[in-house]
């Protein structure tokens, strides 16, 4: 057993009572929890209210009285901490295309390279090359130049969290699962960027006249 981990089990009320008697001013009868399961998520609220309404009537209470029945509720917690682990990794992802974009938006570095390009512009235009097959090259270029960086870049993204894995996770932590989503999300987003930043600036280079 880990160290710091806690093992619960269910037992039956009445040889808990004798194993674990209740002690004074509690009678030896009291319930201290119930258990409770809905049959759906989607009728949790209508569970919880129905519990606490009978568990009113029965004693005296006013079921809306959260000092009276106070409730572990484990949905809520997880659908805060849902929320929680949503709301980092849209941060995450957001500061990875933020990233992304500052890294395309090097306007003097890709002038300079237009300007290293634009005699070579000119000798293809001159042997005959229309400016829709000087973009298509700049495109393909592009595309090569995403497809190898993005590929490394997910190849040591994935095998990372293939070895952080493989140490053992503390409790309530699975590990780092990355999807396919992720993937698909992250190469859209470079090639729409590569596009962007590499293949509009050589299109308007294309379009210069060579002296």
């Amino acid at each position: 057993m880990t160290a710091g981990m806690q093992i619960k089990y269910l037992s039956p009320s009445a040889p808990c009572c004798r194993t674990f008697p209740k002690k004074p001013p509690a009678l030896p009868t009291a319930i201290a929890h119930l258990l409770v399961v809905p049959k759906s998520l989607a009728e949790h609220d209508t569970c919880k209210r129905q519990v606490k309404r009978t568990l009113g009537r029965l004693h005296n209470f006013d079921p809306e009285d959260k000092e009276a029945t106070p409730v572990w509720d484990t949905v809520k917690e997880s659908q805060a901490f849902e929320k929680l682990m949503d709301a980092m990794k849209y941060f995450l992802g957001a500061i990875g295309i933020t990233t992304l974009l500052l890294e395309g938006w090097g306007d003097e570095r890709h002038a300079v390279a237009v300007r290293e390009r634009t005699r070579e512009i000119g000798v293809r235009k001159a042997v005959g090359a229309s400016s829709r097959v000087i973009l298509r090259q700049f495109f393909v270029e592009s595309m090569i130049i995403v497809f190898l960086s993005g590929g490394a870049g997910m190849a040591i993204a994935y095998g990372l969290c293939a070895l952080v894995n493989l140490i053992p996770m503390p409790p309530f932590f699975a590990g780092l699962m990355p999807t396919w989503q992720s993937g698909v999300l992250s190469f859209s987003v470079l090639g729409t960027i590569a596009v962007l930043f590499r293949a509009v600036p050589r299109h308007e280079s294309s379009e210069y006249r060579s002296d």
